[in-house]
């Protein structure tokens, strides 16, 4: 029996009339428009939600510093132009930490956007190296003999300087 409903289904929708056609296209771009904007919808619910509690947490732990009272902390302007995720890594490791130790992470995050206006990402990276490219190469001659400042004068890097000259005037400068 299923097999014969399944076989009816697809003679059916092969010869499905053009205007049939049309209309489900139609009611099929309707609804994905209204889910689209069911979800557009709901995120911004959860930004303004997001800002109205990262307003409360500044007022209540923030602002008393940051709206003007001390003039050493930057001011409210001055954070909107910061990343959040310096706003953040302050908050939780950085000089605000102890500040920050009453806040839960997302509240943190909460305070990063309402001064910022944009999300923390703890899933953006950014690619960092360490190495540095060398201005010579090491079997290059030196252009000046090393000077000997007790921790090694040579490529080495020697504790010792097996020909160390006698200081005198000529040489002590």
């Amino acid at each position: 029996m299923s097999e014969l409903r399944i076989s009816e289904l697809q003679r059916a929708s092969a010869t499905l009339h053009p205007r049939r056609f049309t209309a489900l296209t139609a009611f099929a771009t309707v609804l994905l428009c209204g889910l689209s904007t069911k979800l557009a919808a709901q995120q911004e619910d959860t930004d303004a939600a997001a800002r109205s509690a990262g307003a409360a947490d500044y007022s209540l732990l923030c602002a008393g510093c940051h709206d003007g009272a001390m003039l050493e902390a930057p001011q409210r302007n001055a954070l909107a132009l910061y990343p959040p995720r310096r706003i953040v890594e302050s908050l939780e490791s950085g000089v605000m930490a102890v500040q920050g130790m009453p806040l839960t992470r997302k509240q943190k995050r909460d305070v990063a956007f309402f001064l910022t206006g944009e999300r923390f990402d703890d899933l953006q990276t950014t690619a960092t190296t360490f190495a540095c490219t060398p201005s010579r190469t090491s079997d290059e001659p030196l252009s000046q003999p090393p000077i000997w400042n007790g921790w090694g004068a040579g490529l080495d890097n020697a504790r010792y300087q097996a020909n160390e000259q006698i200081l005198n005037r000529d040489n002590v400068g």
